[in-house]
């Protein structure tokens, strides 16, 4: 897996001794500390994840897969978007809400309470993501973001995340 868009705001707060609520803490240079949750993908969920939602061959090698989560402009996960992709995946997924046993949901058409989704079997090569939702009964465009899909891969993004909307 790699992430794209990783944003080291400088006003978030710093990792502290003995925090436990991030995975890693480093520091820059000794100047700036940064803290980072850290997602990992078994060889078996790689080629599981794809058949479950019907890919019936997984994913073809030489191809891989985008995942991200579409938060609010104050960092909230999102429920109820809808993602789209250029180029178009072979399928997509929306996944359930359980954070320790996150499965894709057959069928979902949007986002669920963790503001999950994933598109697979996508060619190696530049791939853009972009979110809408409706707020106010209107439809909202929420943002989006471009990563670059490696040869077997998950490409990791995130889109708002708390940051500014337009993020080309």
């Amino acid at each position: 897996m790699v992430q794209f868009r990783v944003i080291l705001p400088t006003n978030d707060p710093m990792c502290a001794s003995g925090d436990t609520s991030a995975d890693v803490c480093w520091k820059d240079a000794g100047k700036t500390q940064y803290e980072a949750s850290i997602a990992v993908l078994s060889r078996s969920d790689y080629n599981s994840i794809p058949t479950s939602v019907g890919l019936s061959a997984g994913i073809t090698a030489g191809h891989g897969a985008i995942a991200g989560e579409v938060r609010d402009c104050t960092d909230v996960r999102l429920e109820h978007a809808t993602v789209g992709y250029s180029p178009t995946p072979d399928r997509f997924a929306y996944f359930n809400s359980i954070p320790f046993m996150t499965l894709p949901a057959n069928g979902k058409l949007d986002t669920d309470a963790l503001g999950l989704f994933s598109g697979m079997n996508l060619p190696a090569g530049k791939v853009r993501v972009r979110a809408q939702g409706k707020v106010g009964g209107n439809l909202v465009d929420l943002g989006g973001a471009d990563a670059i899909i490696f040869h077997d891969t998950v490409s990791i993004v995130g889109i708002n995340a708390g940051r500014p909307i337009d993020q080309p």
